[in-house]
């Protein structure tokens, strides 16, 4: 498992270093918890992001197919300096990035659907188990670091958007 766990974050690193204007991305559970991120942040900034991607999380599986369009795979929010760009995982789980007004959303787009697709291969429970406990705070909730161990790097901001996802 734990083989699985560092593919996964040399997954999220790849798409970082791959498409130009990409600041952070993540991956979160079903249930709105972090399970890896690109880059250090703080903990309250990955409670917003998760309560935004939660948020769109629903709209993608429970209103969405309501309205007979089929489900949705993949929701790109404008920002006035950037995007946030939520993609569905098999699993249930979704793939974050916020980017800069830099990024070409189609590319990031294309990136992020195969990225999802593989990660929908590969994030079994036994894998979110795994992430969840190489994360330094197991799993976002005691010490206020929220970086899997598995990674280094100084702690990034969101500058590029006020200093907040919200």
């Amino acid at each position: 498992m734990r083989e699985l766990a560092f593919e996964v974050d040399w997954l999220l690193t790849r798409l970082l270093d791959e498409v130009p204007g990409l600041d952070h991305v993540f991956v979160f559970s079903a249930d709105g918890r972090p399970i890896a991120l690109s880059r250090p942040v703080s903990n309250r900034q990955i409670h917003q992001a998760a309560r935004v991607v939660a948020s769109w999380g629903t709209v993608m599986h429970n209103l969405v197919p309501q309205l007979g369009c089929g489900p949705a795979r993949q929701i790109l929010v404008e920002l006035q300096q950037g995007a946030l760009h939520v993609t569905s995982i098999s699993d249930g789980s979704f793939l974050a990035a916020l980017a800069s007004t830099e990024c070409v959303p189609a590319l990031l787009a294309y990136e992020m659907t195969r990225l999802a697709d593989a990660l929908g291969q590969m994030l079994t429970p036994a894998v979110h188990r795994e992430l969840r406990t190489l994360c330094s705070c197991g799993g976002c909730g005691g010490t206020g670091r929220v970086w899997p161990v598995l990674n280094s790097g100084a702690v990034v901001g969101l500058n590029h958007v006020g200093g907040d996802i919200v």
